[in-house]
């Protein structure tokens, strides 16, 4: 992946926000980064609800566990995420236990209440 891509596709429909990933993707903080900056870019000053629908997320980098809470918010009222791979999901709640998020954040295995 170059240094300056997100391996996330943004988008804006009907109020929410949509971070989609269709690859197995490895968060490190560059890559979080880049992510970030692509959602910014979308979000042009608006704040959305945010759904990611994640494939696959095969590894969270330790500096990205301990700095989520950390991160910024900016554009999001809240996130839901959603994936049909259950260590995704695993994964993500495991992370969003240990830190505090600034927002609220859930996880979902049905993506209509995850829009909901």
């Amino acid at each position: 992946m170059k240094e300056d891509t997100s391996p996330i596709d943004f988008y804006v429909q009907e109020g929410i926000m949509y971070g989609i990933s269709e690859s197995h993707i490895i968060l490190d903080f560059n890559t979080v980064k880049n992510i970030a900056k692509s959602r910014l870019k979308v979000c042009k000053d608006e704040a959305y609800p945010l759904l990611y629908e994640f494939a696959s997320i095969d590894h969270i980098s330790k500096d990205v566990r301990e700095n989520i809470s950390k991160a910024s918010a900016h554009g999001i009222i809240a996130v839901a995420y959603y994936s049909r791979n259950k260590t995704t999901l695993t994964l993500i709640r495991t992370v969003l236990v240990f830190e505090e998020p600034k927002i609220p954040q859930r996880v979902f295995t049905d993506k209509t209440q995850a829009i909901e």
